[in-house]
């Protein structure tokens, strides 16, 4: 590759980005993983530290996007009420697979079980996912998710084709903005290097509450730069709905703080990822294209469907209170007395530790049962019982 390729948008309206790529000749800056990046050496599956070196390119943590987004009212002119969620400290991954059956590990963690499966309990932050391969039908066998609090993200192993390379996103105009690669957390700050890992990608920048996507080349090679500058856009807007009510929204990663039904405004034309997440339901997504139409309150509509699976929780209480409640393949621990709300039914196994002393339980999580535990460690008595939720 040699030159400079120069792709101009005269949409009209306010700016939105236009691409420049750069055969990059510079030493390449440090890679920030995206999607959880294996390095060929020393060896196969070699994990790349997920969390940024100092000074290195950093991704963004989540947080609301209060601009440009809308409740809806249903025609009917009365108000839907939302039964607000508990606070979840929190959140949840639900891996699937086609075809399914693949073991999971998360963070190097083989867990018991296999795709489809959702793993709630999950600390915030950046998880690596990785299903078994023995037949080698998948093209990508690892991923990193984002997992927010309260929220069930959703990655999706197949064998659509795959690539890997390393380009780096750069922009005057944006610089220090957010933006996300096929509409997914992580999310980072431009100027950045990720690692493209399949055909017909995207990125979108996060900029002023507006979100602008831009479509990234596949002719791109590794060590590639593309230079992202100003040019008009149209901006759509979209209704979206979920069954049931209530569940957050993402829009292309980010969260906007709202909650269906509701309004999404200032989308530039071109392809988003639109998703919802509810506790206790399997997440749903939709990636759509925009096309602004004047003639038109909206530009389109977008229900989402929530599908329900089984899950119960754990309740644990110990005397004296204030033990440490640690899960088995969950990395989040907890103080007595606590709750685990939406844990997926099957086995696990906890830790109980007060002080010096420490218990190890196995429990079965029913389907809209309540698991609760009472140690006391001054009588060295354990009781359990199982009630519905």
């Amino acid at each position: 590759m040699s030159g400079i390729f120069l792709l101009l948008f005269s949409l009209g309206g306010v700016e939105e980005p236009a691409v420049v790529i750069h055969e990059e000749t510079a030493s390449p800056v440090d890679v920030l993983p995206e999607e959880g990046t294996f390095s060929e050496e020393p060896g196969e599956d070699t994990l790349v530290s997920a969390l940024p070196e100092p000074d290195s390119t950093e991704w963004m943590e989540p947080g609301p996007v209060t601009e440009n987004s809308t409740d809806v009212t249903p025609s009917s002119g009365q108000e839907i009420p939302i039964t607000p969620a508990p606070t979840l400290s929190y959140g949840g991954i639900f891996v699937n697979s086609l075809p399914s059956g693949a073991a999971i590990s998360i963070d190097g963690k083989r867990i018991n079980a296999a795709t489809p499966k959702v793993v709630f309990g999950l600390r915030e932050g950046s998880h690596t996912v990785k299903i078994s391969n023995e037949n080698k039908v998948f093209s990508i066998t690892d991923q990193q998710v984002w997992v927010s609090k309260g929220i069930i993200s959703r990655v999706m192993f197949d064998c659509s084709p795959a690539m890997k390379k390393s380009v780096e996103i750069r922009s005057d105009t944006y610089k220090g903005d957010m933006f996300t690669v096929n509409g997914k957390y992580p999310a980072f700050r431009i100027p950045s290097r990720v690692t493209i890992r399949k055909p017909a990608s995207y990125l979108t920048i996060l900029h002023n509450g507006s979100y602008l996507t831009r479509e990234i080349s596949d002719y791109l090679a590794t060590k590639d730069a593309i230079e992202i500058w100003s040019s008009p856009v149209i901006f759509g807007r979209i209704q979206v709905r979920s069954d049931p009510d209530g569940a957050d929204i993402l829009v292309d990663g980010f969260l906007p703080g709202q909650k269906t039904p509701c309004i999404v405004e200032n989308l530039s034309e071109g392809r988003h990822l639109i998703a919802v997440s509810m506790p206790g339901f399997l997440p749903d997504e939709k990636e759509i294209t925009v096309l602004h139409d004047p003639s038109r309150e909206f530009d389109g509509e977008v229900t989402l469907y929530l599908t329900p699976y089984g899950s119960g929780e754990l309740s644990v209480k110990s005397t004296p209170p204030g033990a440490s409640v640690a899960i088995d393949s969950i990395s989040l621990t907890q103080k007595t007395p606590c709750t685990f709300p939406y844990l997926t039914m099957g086995g696990y196994s906890m830790k109980v530790t007060s002080g010096e002393e420490d218990t190890t339980i196995d429990f079965e999580i029913a389907p809209g049962m309540v698991t609760e535990y009472e140690c006391d460690f001054e009588k060295d008595v354990f009781r359990q019982r199982q009630y519905r939720i």
